[in-house]
């Protein structure tokens, strides 16, 4: 009998064992429950909205401001909502109410009730440098308009790998990490034995 017959043989023979073993099977399929539910159930549960940051500014927002400040937050894959404030007693009690997440005053104070969160950080400054940029561009006689297309600048860049687009890099990795996941516990249970199985 050759070497190759004999595998098939005992191969055949481990396989039919496994399978005809009640405790095997219980314990493998638990155990591919639990693999598919610790990757599935916390993609099911995720919150793919964008976040909103509500932004108050004492005294008539000024609109260049607003737009740059959208614009910058668009940039973040956050949305924004400007609001006007009438002083800083009424942005105080807006901060503290939790209407309002921060509160401009004078253009270069930040008024909050605890912690700034650092997405709207990033978005505040970056509107306070472009509106002021923009300002000095109006006073030297530059098209504003003009200013802030060219400030807005281009779509952020596309990231590919040779397998394809970042989407595609992701779902093929998250794929083989699953199947890595899989062999490794076939592996493991095969190496092992159920107690219902096990000799003696």
């Amino acid at each position: 009998m050759s070497t190759q017959r004999i595998i098939r043989l005992v191969a055949a023979r481990e396989v039919g064992d496994r399978i005809r073993n009640k405790g095997f099977l219980a314990g493998t399929a638990v155990t591919l429950l639990l693999v598919v539910g610790f990757i599935v159930v916390p993609g099911l549960f995720a919150d793919d909205t964008p976040p909103t940051h509500a932004l108050g500014v004492v005294g008539e927002v000024d609109a260049t401001f607003s737009d740059t400040a959208t614009a910058a937050a668009t940039a973040q894959d956050a949305e924004l909502e400007v609001t006007s404030v009438a002083d800083r007693a009424a942005a105080e009690a807006a901060v503290d109410d939790e209407e309002l997440d921060a509160v401009l005053l004078d253009g270069d104070t930040v008024l909050v009730a605890d912690d700034l969160d650092r997405q709207l950080e990033s978005i505040i400054e970056q509107a306070r440098q472009q509106t002021a940029l923009l300002g000095g561009l109006a006073d030297a006689g530059v098209d504003v308009d003009r200013a802030g297309e060219l400030l807005a600048g281009r779509p952020p860049v596309q990231v590919v790998t040779p397998e394809g687009t970042e989407d595609e890099a992701d779902s093929g990795r998250g794929l083989a990490f699953f199947a890595t996941v899989l062999l490794f516990l076939v592996i493991q249970i095969n190496g092992s034995c159920w107690p219902a199985s096990c000799p003696g």
